[in-house]
């Protein structure tokens, strides 16, 4: 049956017609997927930037989410159906702008919201949320369209007020300060105005509550030891009781990018090596001997050693005291913290007074003491609110004391102290204002950051991803 076809066939044009319809349609086929494919480029470009506006959007939403006041807002949703983005465009308004539900606050425990930042949700959506970090809030912005997605993220911290030309600050300028060269300007500050106290407390709180214990889940456990690399990586991000990290026999390691929350005392000794990791104590912290901390988050319910050649670099919180003695560094810019007690006198101590209220120590709540160095912003607040600086330790960058403080040392940078003395008195608080160490000019001290607590809220680092 075929065969005879293909005779009949013969010498007709219609194969050669069939050849080139195959080979045309081959090739459009082959355009057409190309064009595709390249229109497809072309249009993810516009929409990945849609994208990242909408993240860009998020962040500065969440800056009015967590400064909000009872003034009018200032950061009114974009109508993109108005005519001067050409509405003919658009279409007709689709109703009012998207806002999270419920409390216009944000939880700092991470939960990311939903809100559309326009009046039209056809341009996309972003999703918002806050951490804290040490003294500081990160803000995570990721915006959506179509099938793009982009991420902002922005670290809030504090604006505040320094100079490379005035190297103190007092309450009153007019408060004469002995051991001073003619050529140091002091200015003044007020405390009340540059403490933020709501978000301190604010800060204080939520790190308190992340270390509740529930007294039902039974007694604390036997304080943990852990002296190998392996049982380090297996450790859980909770310890119900004290937690002591021993490098004396094997170098340790601590690269884990996660928040540990440890419910008792925090002790790191020997060689051990932590980076990105945050920490949570309730109890004290003592960093001793070679250890090194990198990129490290730290806040203790009580007290904070830093000690021996220990060197830290990151942000440090604790609500007691903060002592970094012997060789210890604190490197890189970091902020070195003591919140202190809202109310109350010097805490009960068994040593001998040397003045009514306390001993001298109790005026303090941040010791720098033997041939320590300290590079960032150093902070006591509340009470005892007191900053004490012996004589070999050398700090650059910023020295805040609300009340006392006792510089011996050295300091390159900027010093705000509410009550400067010499204590190497003991009647110090009779003498008059007085800074026997040294201060020196630091012309990079502005590009030192400072926690949220401190001034007005600031963005001092934006990332785009």
């Amino acid at each position: 049956m075929i065969a005879p076809l293909y005779r009949n066939q013969k010498g007709s044009a219609l194969p050669v017609v069939f050849i080139f319809a195959a080979v045309g349609t081959i090739a459009a086929s082959v355009y057409l997927v190309g064009q595709t494919v390249s229109s497809r480029q072309r249009l993810g470009a516009p929409a990945a930037q849609q994208a990242l506006l909408n993240a860009r959007s998020g962040i500065w939403y969440a800056l009015d989410l967590l400064y909000d006041t009872l003034a009018a807002d200032t950061l009114p949703t974009v109508n993109p159906l108005d005519t001067l983005f050409g509405k003919e465009l658009f279409g007709s308004a689709s109703g009012a702008p998207v806002e999270p539900a419920g409390d216009r606050k944000l939880s700092p425990d991470g939960t990311p919201r939903e809100l559309v930042p326009y009046t039209s949700d056809e341009f996309g959506f972003c999703e918002i949320a806050l951490h804290f970090t040490g003294a500081f809030k990160q803000v995570v912005s990721r915006g959506f369209f179509s099938v793009q997605e982009r991420a902002v993220e922005a670290l809030i911290g504090g604006e505040a007020v320094v100079s490379a030309e005035t190297l103190l600050y007092l309450p009153d300028a007019a408060t004469p300060v002995g051991n001073l060269l003619p050529s140091v300007r002091i200015g003044t500050f007020n405390v009340a105005k540059e403490i933020n106290n709501g978000q301190l407390q604010e800060l204080i709180g939520y790190y308190v509550s992340q270390l509740t214990y529930d007294s039902s889940a039974g007694l604390f456990e036997a304080p943990l030891v852990i002296q190998n690399q392996a049982a380090l990586e297996k450790l859980s991000e909770t310890v119900e009781g004290p937690l002591l990290v021993d490098g004396m026999f094997w170098d340790l390691v601590w690269k884990a990018d996660k928040s540990y929350r440890i419910l008792g005392d925090l002790q790191l000794t020997g060689k051990v090596r932590v980076e990105r990791c945050d920490f949570l104590v309730a109890g004290d912290i003592k960093v001793l001997d070679d250890v090194t901390m990198k990129n490290v988050t730290m806040f203790a319910t009580g007290q904070i050693f830093i000690g021996d050649r220990a060197v830290f670099s990151g942000d440090a919180m604790a609500l007691s005291k903060m002592t970094v003695y012997g060789n210890a560094r604190a490197e890189n810019r970091s902020t070195l913290i003591v919140a202190g007690r809202k109310s109350g006198g010097p805490p009960k101590t068994d040593r001998k007074e040397t003045k009514k209220g306390g001993t001298i120590a109790d005026h303090f709540g941040i010791l720098l003491s033997e041939s320590a160095v300290v590079d960032g912003v150093v902070m006591a607040l509340q009470s005892p609110g007191g900053i004490k600086v012996d004589e070999d330790v050398l700090v650059t960058g910023v020295l805040f004391a609300q009340r006392l403080l006792c510089l011996r040392g050295t300091v390159a940078g900027v010093v705000k102290a509410g009550l400067p003395r010499d204590c190497s008195d003991p009647d110090f608080m009779k003498n008059p204002a007085s800074i026997p160490g040294t201060l020196k000019s630091l012309p990079s001290i502005r590009q030192y950051r400072f926690p949220c607590i401190l001034g007005k809220p600031a963005i001092i680092s934006w990332k785009e991803d």
